[in-house]
C-alpha cells in the first residue's frame, strides 16, 4: 500500500480492501461512494450527497432512518426547529414559540399565543377557524360558535346571519335580557327571548321590531301605569305584517267575563268582545293608549310575519281614561 504516503494527484481505479472484496471506494466520473459489505453506505454525485443511496436525488438524500438527539434547525434561524424534548415528544417552534407538539396530546397553539388556527377548503376559504383571542370556532367563513356553554337541555340556533346561539328547547333565547326602558327602541337580535318593561315618565315611546326571523320572540310589560302616553309598536319595513289580536281587560273585573265595560276601544268592541285583532288587511303598527301596570304584549316570528298576543290592563268603570288598542297600516 505504497500510495499510503504519496502526494499530489494519482490515478485510481476503485479501491477495494484486500481481505474484503466488497468494501471499496468507488470512482467514476464525478462520482465517488463508499461501500461496505456490498452496499453502498455514503455516495457524492455531483452536488449531491447520498446516505444509504448509490443514487442521490437531493443534495442530500438519506435512503433509511435519521437519528437525532434533539433539534432539526432552520439554519440562520435558530429559534425556528423541530424539537425532540424528551421520550415519545415532537415539538414545531417557529419563532421561539411552540404551535404543535405531541407529548401523550396533540396540542396546536401550545405556546397560548394569540394566534389563529385555519383549516382551508380546496377552494382556498377558511373551512374551520379557531380564533385564539375570542376562544370561537367559525365553520366556512359564516358560522360563529359561542364561546360558552349553554345550560342542560338548551339547543344550537343561528339568526340567519352566522350567529349561532344557545336557545331553550321552546325557541327563547338562552341568554334571554331584561330590559328596562324609557326610550325608543329600534329592536335587533339581542332582543331574542327578551323582556322590556316599559317605564315611560311622558310622551309617546315607539318599539320597532327586527325584520322578521325564525323563533324571533319578545315581550313587552308595562312596568308602570302607562296612562296619557302612547305605546306604538311597528314593523321595521313598512311592508312587514302583524297578525294577531290583544286582550283588554279591567283591574277591577267590571263584568262576570273579566272585559272592561266602559271605555270601549277598536271599533266599539263590546263588553263580551276582545279587543284589538288583526284582520287579513295588511297592519303593521299597533297603537296602546292609557294601559296600566301588569299590561303586556307577546311578538313572535316565524322568518315571514309577525304575530302578536297581548292583555292590557285597562281603568276601572266610570274612570275618565279610555284604554284602546288600535291596529293599523302606516306608510313609512
Amino acid at each position: 500500500m505504497a500510495y499510503l504516503y504519496s502526494k499530489g494527484n494519482r490515478l485510481f481505479g476503485d479501491i477495494e480492501f484486500e481481505d474484503d472484496t466488497n468494501t471499496q471506494i468507488d470512482f467514476e466520473d464525478d462520482y465517488i461512494a463508499l461501500v461496505a459489505g456490498g452496499a453502498t453506505v455514503l455516495a457524492a454525485s455531483g452536488s449531491m450527497v447520498g446516505i444509504g443511496t448509490a443514487t442521490p436525488d437531493y443534495t442530500l438524500d438519506v435512503a433509511g432512518d435519521i437519528g437525532i438527539d434533539e433539534k432539526l434547525i432552520h439554519n440562520g434561524d435558530a429559534d425556528t426547529y423541530i424539537g425532540f424534548t424528551g421520550q415519545n415528544t415532537i415539538n414545531l417552534v417557529a419563532n421561539g414559540y411552540s404551535f404543535l407538539k405531541y407529548d401523550g396530546a396533540i396540542k396546536i397553539n401550545n405556546a397560548n399565543r394569540d394566534r389563529d388556527t385555519q383549516i382551508m377548503a380546496d377552494d382556498g376559504t377558511v373551512a374551520l377557524l379557531v380564533d385564539a383571542g375570542t376562544n370561537t370556532v367559525t365553520f366556512n367563513e359564516e358560522y360563529t360558535f359561542p364561546a360558552a356553554d349553554g345550560s342542560n337541555k338548551q339547543v344550537l340556533t343561528t339568526d340567519g346571519s352566522g350567529t349561532v346561539t344557545w336557545e331553550d328547547s321552546d325557541g327563547s333565547s338562552a341568554t334571554a335580557s331584561v330590559v328596562t326602558s324609557s326610550s325608543d327602541i329600534d329592536l335587533d337580535s339581542s332582543y331574542n327571548g327578551g323582556t322590556v318593561i316599559i317605564t315611560v315618565i311622558g310622551g309617546e315611546r315607539t318599539y320597532k321590531l327586527p325584520d322578521p326571523a325564525a323563533n324571533f320572540k319578545v315581550k313587552f310589560l308595562a312596568g308602570t301605569n302607562l296612562d296619557a302616553h302612547n305605546i306604538v309598536f311597528k314593523t321595521k319595513e313598512a311592508a312587514s305584517k302583524i297578525f294577531g289580536l290583544i286582550y283588554r281587560i279591567s283591574y277591577t273585573g267590571d263584568s262576570e267575563t273579566g272585559w272592561d265595560i266602559d271605555p270601549k276601544s277598536y271599533n266599539g268592541a263590546g263588553s263580551t268582545e276582545f279587543a284589538g285583532g288583526a284582520s287579513e288587511v295588511h297592519m303593521n303598527t299597533i297603537t296602546i293608549d292609557n294601559a296600566l301596570q301588569g299590561s303586556d304584549v307577546d311578538f313572535y316570528s316565524d322568518g315571514v310575519y309577525w304575530y302578536v298576543r297581548g292583555t292590557i290592563v285597562a281603568t276601572a268603570l266610570a274612570t275618565p281614561l279610555d284604554a284602546t288598542i288600535t291596529f293599523s297600516s302606516a306608510s313609512y
